[in-house]
């Protein structure tokens, strides 16, 4: 598949609208998981962001792709475990 070990994408396909998406145009900011893999999506939900990383990763289980937000409104997020 073209992913380098960082988990950045190395083929053009995988450098597609969906993954370059600019951060004014949609508002939130998520880190997606799959199989020990990570990328970076920007969307305006997380179901959203959990649809465009099943896409990246190639998977037809969205459920298996995990989505974290990391960034609202250009301000990042810090997750707490209190």
């Amino acid at each position: 598949m073209g992913i380098s070990t960082d988990g950045v994408a190395i083929t053009p396909y995988l450098h597609s609208w969906a993954y370059d998406q600019t951060k004014s145009t949609k508002k939130n900011g998520y880190i997606a998981f799959f199989n020990g893999k990570k990328t970076e999506v920007h969307a305006d939900t997380s179901y959203e962001a959990q649809r465009l990383a099943a896409h990246y990763f190639r998977t037809k289980k969205t459920s298996a792709v995990t989505v974290v937000l990391a960034e609202k409104n250009n301000q990042e997020v810090i997750q707490s475990t209190q």
